[in-house]
Parts: structure tokens; sequence; C-alpha cells
């Protein structure tokens, strides 16, 4: 009996949502004012009761319009599937019986963007929106309308003279479900994550939903993702979902019902539900994710609606908008009068995506990134768009066109979170040739039908020359080794590119390398001049400030040979051997390199004396760096500058490799340069950091766990922060985040705390997991009134040129798929990621409850993993 009351209930709210019921107060229909309001009708067969087969092709509700107390029937015509005929039809024409009983042409307001053979054959296009007068003396509470219509398809399958396309029909106004058509119906949902980095329902939960009255009480309507495959089988979507009025409320069961099915890259079915919001202030919602692309077990995740957050959302919503364009790391544009097509602005401050010499292309390469061009995901609700098709040769998209992909990326700094997302690869389907040049990308959206909605968009790619990842060169002298020139997945090497090596000819420039490698107790020493050219002219690593202008290194040396592991390189610059970031092993020894052109020294070595070496240079450099920027100017390289060096002395307390501290040594050199060259710049970026730590303290203090002299630390700190960022007051702002910093950093807890080890294992195994490079291997164990609490700390992960930080982490309170225990970020810290630079969590809290487990199950995912959220084990050694 309780299923059979539910379907009823939901039967009836699905009445509402069509338009055939609504609780509103009668409007008197003899004397409207002018506006636009909704109302049912139907389309009955000529001279009989029951319904026409246009009844399906019009969409309902209809709209009466009253312009100088004149009325009108509006209605938009669909396309119509014919299954016995497996054919679609559009209405060609319509014409109305007028007061003078004669058909007279109803007007068009706009036609559907597609032609087909039967639109050329009769000379027409496929109206789309329908208007037409409705004669006010004959007003009756169910008042029948006339039409004639000419459906071209229909036409095609009657007999010759038959005139099947031609029909009459009767659309049928219900004046007693009047109502008046409120701008405001639908709303922004603007859900919200209740776990830090949770954002499945944010992900599949349409951001506009529409409020609904029936019988006095108000619900919130809302589409979903009950089922979303990509291309490999995943299913992002989740089969149930639950809702509460609190986060710790008694839930219930959301009845929910498919509504439309369909393919984006793979299979989705789209779900609508109705839920009750009258006396309340926010809703939760609960729902089971697939735990991975192997696990078919489901886990759960949350979000919040505030309902107070509520704000009005477009009725329509068919614009297809470019919000982003990307192919490596972004830069920012100090020449804003040199604005080109795809730079953007954001916050004050220009960014360019374009990644050629000359700042002005893009790089063509099959060994590195694509152009990937991102549009953005319109609601389903109030928008027909379901699919983006692209072609890359000029032609117009149609149904067989490549697929754009509907894609998620949580809290972008750059675009909304849900895009499609075109990739372009410049070698398919166009006629592009190593030299480069201009690749024509066409966009069009498409409908749940395959229809086109709106208009084609064009844009023009700009190709530099190809460049490739790397590039052999000569045999390096004394040692016999072939070289080889290498700038990893950057893909930044011209083809025509070149590297030669030369022994040394001038006798005064031997001596006195040979007296600096003594000095330096280099033994064997191969002296050698390294010059790297483009053709024939001087090859350029850094491309003018662009998009590499923080890689570093901007490319390596590789020697491949035999007994390499005790040699090191070293260049001469300034009358001194400076030591490079060096890797050696037996058979192969790899160098950074940064200009085209230098004198090198590769030797043996002490390897103690150079780990000594290479501690004691970084630790010089750090102080050096952390001196400029208690000086220095605030710009965006200062900001990274920050980052380096808080790698820098995670790197000293724990590896010390000489290829490590070296490493850190070039960095933090060459952004400390970069940085001393851009000067002051706009404090947008330390107002950014600012907010952020702003709100880490806010969301500490609300959780009531630090000691008395911790607490009114953070509170003064954070209310000095406070008013550096109302007052815009540079040197004020920057010591005050400092300081901040610090107190975020050094916080005091009220209870018993212990030191313990963490170790971070594969699922199955008791091997460490890749996952555990962006965790520190000691955290805090912390007991605070009967509760437990894990303090964590992160870091970033390196992939070479890559940097990569701590996104998203989930902690099952008792294995895969269990409740997810809360995070809390406790500390920042600011670094270049793939979005340029951003602030990550630098230290979590993690609330175990009454009784701490020494293992957990974890899912992580790191913005140098695409999609990938690996499975591992946080385990807790007390």
């Amino acid at each position: 009996m309780k299923k059979i009351k539910s379907f009823i209930f939901f039967s009836l709210l699905i009445f509402i949502l069509t338009g055939q019921t609504f609780a509103k107060t009668k409007l008197d229909y003899r004397n409207l004012p002018d506006g636009e309001y909704s109302v049912k009708i139907e389309v009955r067969k000529n001279g009989k009761t029951s319904l026409s087969m246009m009844d399906d092709a019009v969409e309902k509700p209809a709209s009466i319009v009253v312009e100088n107390g004149n009325y009108f029937l509006k209605f938009k015509m669909l396309p119509l599937t014919l299954d016995e005929y497996g054919a679609t039809g559009y209405l060609g024409n319509i014409y109305y019986l007028d007061s003078k009983e004669n058909y007279a042409k109803a007007s068009v307001l706009d036609y559907y963007d597609y032609q087909d053979e039967l639109s050329q054959k009769y000379k027409l296009k496929y109206p789309k929106n329908i208007m037409y007068p409705i004669d006010k003396t004959k007003l009756e509470n169910i008042q029948e309308t006339k039409v004639r219509v000419f459906v071209p398809v229909m036409e095609e399958f009657g007999e010759e003279g038959e005139e099947m396309g031609t029909q009459y029909a009767r659309p049928t106004i219900y004046w007693d479900t009047l109502q008046e058509k409120n701008s405001n119906e639908f709303v922004n949902i603007n859900l919200a994550d209740t776990k830090f980095a949770q954002p499945k329902l944010r992900k599949i939960v349409d951001q506009v939903g529409k409020i609904v009255e029936y019988q006095g009480k108000k619900y919130l309507y809302i589409n979903f993702f009950n089922l979303k495959l990509d291309s490999s089988g995943y299913d992002d979507g989740t089969e149930t979902l639950e809702y509460s009025y609190g986060e710790d409320q008694t839930r219930y069961s959301l009845q929910s019902k498919v509504i439309e099915e369909g393919k984006i890259g793979g299979k989705y079915q789209l779900s609508e539900a109705y839920i009750p919001i009258d006396g309340a202030e926010e809703i939760y919602l609960y729902g089971k994710f697939q735990a991975t692309k192997y696990k078919q077990e489901r886990y759960e995740q949350s979000a919040k609606i505030n309902l107070s957050l509520l704000t009005p959302a477009k009725s329509n919503s068919d614009d297809l908008k470019l919000e982003f364009v990307k192919q490596d790391d972004v830069s920012v544009k100090k020449n804003k009068s040199n604005k080109l097509p795809y730079d953007f602005n954001i916050g004050g401050v220009l960014y360019s995506p374009y990644t050629s010499i000359d700042g002005n292309k893009f790089r063509l390469t099959r060994d590195g990134e694509n152009v990937r061009f991102i549009f953005n995901k319109n609601s389903f609700i109030t928008s027909n768009i379901r699919n983006i098709k692209y072609t890359l040769d000029g032609s117009e998209p149609n149904e067989s066109s490549f697929d754009a992909d509907l894609s998620f990326y949580n809290q972008s700094k750059f675009h909304e979170d849900s895009y499609y997302n075109v990739e372009i690869d410049p070698f398919n389907m166009t006629n592009i040739s190593s030299m480069g040049g201009n690749v024509t990308l066409k966009v069009k959206a498409f409908d749940k039908n395959g229809m086109g909605v709106g208009n084609t968009q064009t844009y023009v790619i700009p190709y530099d020359k190809e460049t490739i990842s790397e590039v052999k060169g000569d045999t390096m002298p004394d040692l016999g080794c072939p070289m080889i020139l290498s700038t990893g997945k950057k893909a930044a090497l011209p083809k025509n590119s070149m590297i030669y090596a030369e022994e040394l000819s001038d006798y005064n420039m031997q001596e006195e390398l040979n007296n600096l490698a003594e000095e330096e107790g280099i033994y064997n020493p191969s002296l050698v001049k390294l010059s790297l050219y483009d053709g024939n002219k001087p090859l350029e690593l850094n491309y003018n400030g662009s998009w590499n202008a923080n890689v570093c290194p901007l490319a390596t040396v590789k020697l491949k040979g035999n007994n390499l592991g005790n040699y090191f390189a070293y260049e001469y610059k300034d009358g001194k051997l400076i030591p490079l970031a060096t890797k050696a092993s037996p058979r192969e020894l790899v160098f950074n390199i940064s200009s085209n052109q230098g004198y090198y020294v590769i030797g043996q070595v002490d390897k103690n004396s150079v780990r000594k070496m290479a501690i004691n240079l970084l630790s010089n450099k750090i102080k050096e760096a952390e001196a400029y920027l208690n000086s220095g100017e605030v710009n965006l390289y200062s900001l990274i500058l920050e980052g380096d060096i808080e790698k820098a002395k995670n790197d000293l307390g724990k590896f010390k490799t000489p290829y490590i501290c070296l490493s850190g040594v070039e960095k933090i050199e060459r952004t400390m340069n970069l940085a001393k060259s851009s000067g002051d710049e706009s404090p947008e970026f330390y107002k950014e950091k600012a907010k952020v730590l702003v709100q880490v303290a806010n969301e500490i203090l609300n959780k009531n766990i630090l000691n008395k002299s911790s607490e009114n630390e953070l509170q003064g700190t954070r209310d000095r922060l406070q008013y550096a960022i109302s007052n815009n007051d540079l040197n004020s702002l920057r010591d005050s985040i400092k300081n901040l910093d610090k107190a975020l950093n050094n916080l005091s807890y009220k209870g018993k705390g212990q030191a313990v080890n963490i170790n971070i294992l594969k699922e199955n195994s008791n091997q460490r997991s890749m996952a555990s490079n962006v965790f520190e291997n000691q955290g805090k164990l912390l007991q605070i009134d009967g509760k437990y609490y894990l303090e964590l700390g992160l870091k970033t992960m390196y992939f070479g040129n890559i940097r990569a930080h701590l996104l998203d982490l989930e902690v099952f309170e008792n294995g895969l798929g269990s409740r997810l225990l809360n995070l809390t970020p406790i500390s920042k810290f600011s670094d270049t990621g793939l979005q340029g630079v951003e602030f990550y969590n630098k230290k979590i809290l993690i609330e175990l409850g009454n009784r701490p487990s020494s293992e957990y199950y974890i899912r992580v995912k790191n913005d140098a993993m695409g999609n990938a959220r690996p499975v591992a084990r946080l385990i807790i050694n007390y």
C-alpha cells in the first residue's frame, strides 16, 4: 500500500510539471493584463474528441500571449517519430481558422536550423515556435481552435493526389489551468560538498532545478544522472538517491523516474525527482557511486543544498560558449594591449594559452599535449543541448562527426566544473604540414534527437612548426657516449634541432677548466663545448617568458654508455664551475641544461663530497630566496617561489641526494630571477591567497578544537589579515599572510597528541603505493573531547617536470564503500599546478571518531593522474 501511495504521489507531481494542473489562484482568463501565461492544451482530431497525432508534436504546456489586450496562442512544434513509417516528421507550415472562417497563415517566430531533402523539395524551412490569434468574443472554459497543417514526410507516404500531408486538427485550450509565467520558476541549485573534495553529486545533479507547488506544498524538482557511462564503461551515476533535512537527521528515499536516455561518450540515463521543502532551510542528498572502473561496489557521497541560496535561473539556455583554450601551462601576459583571440582575463589577470616561441601560436606536436577547447555545459532542464559535434576539415558538423566529451574538473580555476571538452588532434582529418599552419575547428550543438541547436561556431587554430620531444646528437668526446637532447613530454624541440659537442681547442680555456676541476675534486675530467641549434640558428629553449617560463629544467642531456655511475656534470659560468642536477647510473648519465651554448666539465667525483656540497648549496639558496621574499616585489613568481622553498625544505629533511638538492637550487634560482624581472604586479594573487587562508582559519575555529592560546593567536592573525585585505595595503597584506600561515602551521590542540608513522600501501598488498608520494610519512594522532583526529601532512609529488598535488581524498570508516570520514584542510601552500599557481592543502585533519583503527581504505586523486582515482590503504603505526 505504501508503494502504491508513493507511486500515485509521484504521478501527480509529474502531472504538475507538464502543466496539467496548477496550485495557484485562478486568473480571470476573460480579462488578462498584457503578459505571457502558461496553459494546458490538447490537440484533438478534426471532428472528434480523440487526440490527433499532432498532440505528440506540440510541447506542453503552451502559452497565452496578451498584447494590447489581444490574445494569442503560442506553442513549440517538436519533431515527431513515426514508428510505423520508420521516419521523423517536421511541420512544414500551419494555418489557423480566423474569425471570418478563412484559413490564415500562423506567425512563425523561429525555425529549426535543419534542412533535408524534403525541405529542399518543398522549398520551405521547418517552423519551431508558432503563434496565432484567439477570438476573445468566443472564449469558453474549454476552447477549441482550428488549424490546417502540412507535414512533408506524410505527403511522401500518400498516393499521388491524396494530399496525405495536409491535415486538420483542433488545438484545445483548458482555461482553468491558466497560470502566470514566472521568470524565476527555474532556480540555480548551488550544490555544495559536505566533505572535503567529494564532488560526485555536483557532477551528476543538474545545476538548475524548479520550485513547484501541489496542494499548498512546495517541492524542489531536480534532474540527475542515475547512469552515466564513460567510454571505458565506468559509471559516474547513482542508482539511488536519499535526502534529509540535516546532516544527522532521518533519511528518506527519493522517488525518481527515468525521463531521458542517450549517449554522450557512453550511455546515460537522466532521472527526475521531487524533494519536499516546506519549512526546510537545507537539504542533504546522498548517493552511492561505483568505487573504481574495475570494481562494482558502491560507496556513499553527500552534498548539501542551502535553500536560502537558490537564485533565479534563465528559463532558456541554449547558448554554446567557449570558456577556455589550453595546450600546456597557461602563462600570465604582461603586455595586456596585445590581447590575442584565445587570451582570457580572470580577476584582472590576463592569461595566455599560446605555446609557440613567439607566443602567438600553438605547438604542433605528436609527442606532447593536444590543444583543448572547453565549452560550457548548460543545464539539461533549461537547455536542449546534449552533444557537441566538431570537424577539423572545414566541413559542417553532423551526426557522424567527432564527439566532444562531457567532462568534470573539481573546482577549476578557469572554467565551470562540468564542461564539454574538444581535444584537437591536428594530424587527424587535416592537411597540416610539419611547417605548421591553420586548422579550422567547426563546432555545433545537438539535442537529444540529434537535431542541431543554434549556429555552427568556427575557430581558427594557428600552429607553429612541428616540435618533438628529443633529438639524437654527436658522441661526447673523451667519454665516447652518444648524446640525446630531450624536453620530455613538453615536446618543445623543433624537428631540425641538433646538439653538437666539441673538444676544447683553446689552450688557456683548457688550463683554466682543468685547474677548476682539480679544485672541485673532479678527476678524469672531459672538457667540452655544447651547442644547440635549430637548423642553422641557435636553439631557443626559453619560450619568450611564455608557457614554459617556470619549467625547470628546460631540457636535459642524456649520455648512454658504461661505468658512468661516479660521473657528474658542471657548467662553466662567471669563472666558476656550477654543479648541475645530475642523475648517474652505470649505463646512463643525465644532466640539466638551460642555455643553447656553454662550456661543461664532466668527470668522476667522490659521491659523499658532492652530496655535502649539494646540501650546502640548497640550504644557502633557501636562505637567499627567503630573504628576497621578505623584501622583494609581489608578483606571480614570488608566489611560485614560496612553493619552491617549501618543497626544497621537505627535500632537505628527507632525500638529500645531489640530484634532488641541485634541482631545488636550479628551480629556486630560475623562479627568483623571474620574480626579480617581473617587478611589482597587481596584488590579486596575494589577495586570493589571503582569502583562502582566512577561510581555512574560519573552518578550524568553528570546530572548537584548539587550546585557548592557539585559538586567540589564530583569531588575531586572521582578523589582521582581513583588515589588510579591506585596506588594500600590499606590505601589510604580505606580512599578515606570513603571520597567519605561521599560525596555521603551528596549531596547538586542546587534548592529547602523539606522533605516529604513516604508510600508504597498495590496496591488495603490503607494497608502497605510488599515492604515498603526496603524503608526509609522519602524522599526529589527537584525542579531543573523547574523539580522535589524525593530522596528516601533504606535499608536492614530482613526475619529471610535472608537479602533482592531492586534489581529492576519501577516507572510508570501515572498508571500501563504507561511510566517509570528515576531512578539514588546516594549512595551505601555493605551488604551480596544471592550472598555473594554485593553493593546495599542506595539512588536513581527519575525524576518526570514538575508536580509531590502524588501517583505513582511501581513494586518492591528484592533478597529474587525469581521472584515475586509485584505492590504497592508510596505515597508522601507533
